[in-house]
C-alpha cells in the first residue's frame, strides 16, 4: 500500500469515467497509438514547467489552433499550427472541433474540453497521463518520472482521484515493463 495516497494495488483494474469504464489495456492501446495529438495551452504550460515538454515534442507530433498559440509564449515551441475552415465558437470549441476533424486525440487540463472529447468518443489525455505515456514508452526512467511528477504536483490542480489514478497506473506499468 502506498501511504501517501492510501492506494491498494489490487483494487486497480479499471477507471470509471463519466459512467463508463476504461480498461488498462485500452489505455495501453491509446499509448501505443499516440503519435499525433491536438494540444491545449494549459497542457503546453504544464509540460514546460514540469520539464518534459521537449520529450513530448520529440515523440508526439503536436498540433494546435492559432488562438492557443497566442495564449502561450510561442517561442521555441515545436507545435504545428493549423487553421481549418469552418471552426467557429469559443477557443475551446474550436480546439475540440479541430481534433475531431483531424481524428486526433486531445491533450488538455480543461474539464470542459475533456468532457467534450469524451462526448465525441475521442481519446484524450491530461499532462499526468502524458507523463505516464512517456514512462510507458520507456522514454523516461523511474527516477526521471518521479522528478517530473514532483514538478507537476507543484503546479497542477488535479483532484485526489486523478492523482491516485495516475499513481496506480504508474505502479501497474512498473510491474509490466
Amino acid at each position: 500500500m502506498n501511504k501517501k495516497y492510501n492506494i491498494e494495488r489490487n483494487s486497480f483494474t479499471r477507471r470509471k469515467n463519466a459512467g463508463f469504464e476504461i480498461s488498462i489495456e485500452n489505455i495501453f492501446h491509446q499509448f501505443d497509438n499516440l503519435k499525433k495529438a491536438v494540444i491545449d495551452a494549459s497542457s503546453v504550460i504544464y509540460a514546460i514547467k514540469s520539464g518534459f515538454f521537449s520529450l513530448l515534442t520529440e515523440n508526439v507530433s503536436l498540433i494546435t489552433i492559432p488562438e492557443i498559440l497566442e495564449e502561450i509564449d510561442s517561442r521555441d515551441v515545436k507545435i504545428q499550427v493549423v487553421a481549418l475552415d469552418g471552426l467557429t465558437g469559443a477557443t475551446d470549441q474550436k480546439l475540440v472541433a479541430c481534433a475531431f476533424q483531424l481524428n486526433l486525440p486531445i491533450i488538455s487540463e480543461d474539464r470542459k474540453i475533456l468532457r467534450a472529447a469524451l462526448d465525441k468518443k475521442m481519446d484524450y489525455f491530461n499532462s499526468l497521463m502524458i507523463l505516464n505515456f512517456l514512462f510507458y514508452r520507456r522514454l523516461v526512467s523511474e527516477q526521471e518520472y518521479r522528478s517530473y511528477l514532483e514538478n507537476l504536483r507543484e503546479i497542477a490542480w488535479y483532484g485526489n482521484e486523478i492523482w491516485e489514478f495516475g499513481v496506480r497506473l504508474f505502479e501497474e506499468m512498473r510491474l509490466k515493463l
